[in-house]
């Protein structure tokens, strides 16, 4: 081994740890700090393996720390990273802030858009679920009825499965429709 590749592998553990220092005081919620850590390592490393998950980092740390502009910079990291597993979670998350604040068609679009990029076998059925609850909130029982179908045809072994058929013959009821909510329990009592 060469003066320079000694020189590369001094460098290369330098900004590793400038990014797992950021990771240390994300965690510890220190995010102003997190923040420092994370542009220091991008402004010296534009292509390292953990730039992404830096950028990912850097966008929740500065959502946490300016949250009137989080939708801002979390869009603004889907729209660089559009196929991230983490521009996923970024929607998840925004979906459900939109919910909490009672902004159910953002909310139902934030879930949607986090589907359509690819969340996990876990955590997809969850979207699901919320986006129909959301849908159910605004009003649109129709649609939230055929997510919370499509969660359970999906996803039958998901946690989430009993749950949305339970809620889709709940819609039922409360619309007066009480055969097709018999109906809609007959399926929850099958699977």
């Amino acid at each position: 081994m060469g003066p320079a590749d000694l020189l590369a592998q001094e460098i290369q553990q330098s900004t590793a740890k400038q990014y797992n220092d950021g990771i240390e005081l994300f965690n510890r919620g220190l995010y102003e700090e997190a923040t420092a850590e994370f542009r220091q390592f991008l402004d010296q490393q534009e292509t390292h393996d953990l730039t992404t998950s830096a950028q990912y980092f850097l966008a929740r740390a500065q959502g946490s720390i300016d949250s009137t502009n989080r939708v801002t910079y979390f869009e603004d990291f889907v729209t660089e990273h559009p196929h991230s597993d983490f521009s996923s979670k970024l929607l998840f998350e925004l979906g459900d802030r939109a919910d909490d604040q009672q902004e159910f068609a953002k909310a139902q679009d934030y879930y949607s858009r986090a589907i359509k990029l690819g969340l996990s076998q876990k955590e997809a059925p969850s979207a699901y679920y919320w986006m129909a609850e959301a849908a159910a909130s605004n009003g649109e029982n129709q649609q939230a009825r055929a997510d919370f179908l499509k969660l359970a045809d999906k996803y039958p072994r998901s946690e989430w499965a009993p749950k949305a058929l339970y809620a889709r013959g709940r819609l039922y009821l409360s619309e007066n429709k009480y055969d097709s909510s018999t109906v809609a329990f007959e399926v929850l009592k099958e699977r």
